[in-house]
């Protein structure tokens, strides 16, 4: 017996010193691929690694795609939509080329900069050839003789739209050098988070910067990176600059954009450019000649309604124009939207309105998502004023550029506008913008409202109060602020084909938040859009002011706070004054042979 057991336990013994030896390997082995592993880590965190290297060491999905560096595993997350969030994600996150998804679920490559000013800077165009990107054909000379649509000199024209854009830029195609992100991408990575900013990077020497400086917007621009848009944008109204690299003069007063725009607002090819703005009245954004000044200029092309009918003889480029701006080896294009810290106002938690994130605690003024009519859009929401929850849904920032911007700013009648007198309407189509906030901006910016179906409904879902701000300089400084507090639902206001009447005392209250000049009898309220009659024989929209008589006319007179134009005379479309409409007297709402209290802009909220 004893002999049976020893030979038992012997085979045992045996057995497990097999278990042990094998262990011993797979040990062995275990801590090679441990050892390689944290060397393809290490790569990827200096920056020398794709993502890819994370989902084929860890098996990652594409969804995700996000690596937490302390637990050393794949997260099941939203991927991350852009550099800002990803840094915000991972504060560690090395520079370098990643994987993003837009809010609608579009993946695209782009260079994240996690490095300058705290990072979180996503690339979305570079320039690093003069002109073979336009006309690849010619070998890198100037274009021309090329046969190529002249209309591929704007940088951001849909034949330089690629899925993916890096800093690469030698032995790279011609065609590839000057290329952008998909316009809806940019516009996305431009807007969807707290703060709305771009980078431009002069380099010489690799992208080493050679001039960087940063455009911190106050809020977001209703047509930048937009199709069939144009944008003029100023330094102190509009943005700050700050200047990171400057080896040469940054003063970069102006900033425009102009996409498949159908007037010559620069007389060149469109895009986005940037310098120093000229005393031109019609074409500020032509930018000054100035070799000592850093500006994002070109020459490409000139001639017809868009600047895009021919090649430019001087064919000056964005890179080697020393002639009329600091030349540079190659240019990179970024842009910052800092993620919101709380998700309420979001892309993916969009709130009802202003008013109803106010009272789910949101307390910071600025842009928030909302969700409207099965729309989701941008907007500008007052947090604090008069206990907060106010939508901004117009504004208006100069007398006559978004009326008639054919006359450049000047009075629609005396400069001989050739555009419909329609456009006297605050309200009319041609001034709707998908969003909006309290930027100054510029030409047909300077007048614009959110859909007025959204309008109405953000009205009718609140307190259904409106309230007119009537600012003077510097920015939004309150000169006048007043709300009209309405007691029930009014049939026509901010309803399409229609017009109404509103009383003070009988159809709404008077609250007076601010009043620093005139009086505020405000005792009428009135709306008019697409009507057929002439309510007020002038244009329609809405106006707000002293009325004697109880016309919507309104009272003359300069010492009422009144929100009262005449640029239009007659029926709405008729015209009576000339062939287009336009009135003799130019009163605008702000300035211009003003007839009501003077200011130097008006902002329009609901609540």
């Amino acid at each position: 017996v004893d002999g049976r057991v020893t030979t038992e336990i012997n085979t045992v013994i045996n057995q497990q010193t097999d278990v042990v030896g094998k262990l011993n390997q797979n040990v062995t082995g275990v801590s090679s691929g441990v050892d390689a592993l944290t060397t393809r880590v290490s790569s990827l965190e200096a920056g020398s690694a794709s993502l890819s290297v994370v989902q084929d060491i860890l098996g990652c999905s594409e969804a995700q795609l996000f690596y937490s560096q302390s637990n050393n595993e794949c997260i099941t997350q939203p991927p991350p939509k852009s550099c800002a969030d990803l840094k915000a994600r991972n504060p560690s996150a090395a520079s370098g080329t990643y994987l993003l998804t837009t809010t609608e679920g579009n993946t695209f490559e782009a260079h994240c900069d996690m490095d300058v000013d705290d990072g979180g800077w996503t690339l979305v165009a570079k320039v690093t050839d003069n002109f073979g990107w336009i006309c690849p054909e010619q070998n890198g000379a100037n274009c021309l003789s090329s046969s190529v649509d002249p209309s591929q000199a704007n940088l951001f024209h849909p034949v330089h739209e690629r899925n993916a854009v890096d800093l690469s830029f030698q032995s790279i195609a011609l065609a590839e050098t000057g290329v952008h992100l998909p316009l809806p991408t940019i516009r996305r990575l431009f807007t969807e988070g707290i703060t709305h900013e771009v980078r431009i990077v002069f380099a010489d020497d690799g992208w080493t910067p050679k001039n960087d400086g940063v455009f911190r917007f106050y809020g977001a621009p209703a047509s930048m990176f937009k199709d069939g848009m144009h944008s003029e944008l100023r330094k102190g109204n509009d943005y700050d600059l700050d200047v990171l690299t400057a080896a040469n003069t940054f003063t970069g007063n102006i900033i425009c954009w102009g996409m498949n725009f159908n007037r010559a607002y620069r007389a060149y090819d469109q895009g986005l450019h940037l310098g120093v703005a000229t005393s031109s009245t019609s074409s500020p954004c032509h930018m000054q000649n100035s070799p000592s000044e850093v500006q994002l200029k070109s020459h490409y092309t000139s001639g017809g309604p868009d600047g895009h009918d021919s090649f430019y003889a001087g064919q000056h480029a964005f890179l080697e124009n020393t002639g009329y701006q600091v030349g540079s080896n190659r240019i990179a294009i970024y842009v910052r939207s800092k993620p919101r810290v709380h998700s309420q106002g979001s892309p993916e938690s969009p709130g009802l309105s202003c008013k109803a994130l106010r009272d789910q605690g949101v307390v910071q003024s600025g842009t928030y998502w909302l969700k409207v009519n099965d729309r989701t859009f941008p907007a500008y929401c007052d947090m604090t004023t008069d206990g907060g929850g106010f939508t901004l849904v117009a504004k208006v920032t100069e007398d006559f550029g978004w009326a008639c911007p054919d006359a450049y700013g000047q009075p629609c009648k005396a400069a001989g506008s050739g555009m419909s007198a329609d456009r006297a309407n605050l309200f009319e189509d041609y001034h709707t913008r998908d969003s909006l906030s309290l930027l100054i901006e510029g030409a047909e910016d300077t007048g614009i409202h959110l859909p007025v179906a959204d309008i109405r409904a953000l009205f009718l879902a609140g307190r259904k109060e409106v309230r007119f701000l009537f600012a003077k300089n510097p920015n939004w400084t309150s000169k006048n602020d007043v709300v009209a507090q309405f007691s029930s639902a009014p049939a026509a206001l901010f309803a399409h084909s229609a017009q109404g009447t509103y009383a003070r005392d009988t159809h709404y209250t008077v609250k007076v938040l601010t009043n620093t000049e005139g009086s505020t009898t405000l005792n009428l309220l009135c709306w008019g859009l697409d009507h057929t009659t002439s309510y007020r024989s002038y244009e329609g929209g809405l106006h707000f002011g002293a009325s004697g008589g109880g016309s919507c006319h309104l009272d003359n007179n300069n010492g009422e706070v009144m929100m009262k134009s005449h640029i239009a005379g007659g029926a709405q479309g008729t015209g009576v004054d000339s062939a287009n409409g336009w009135y003799v007297g130019d009163h605008g709402l702000l300035h211009h042979n003003r007839l009501q209290v003077e200011s130097d802009r008006i902002a329009i909220f609901v609540r």
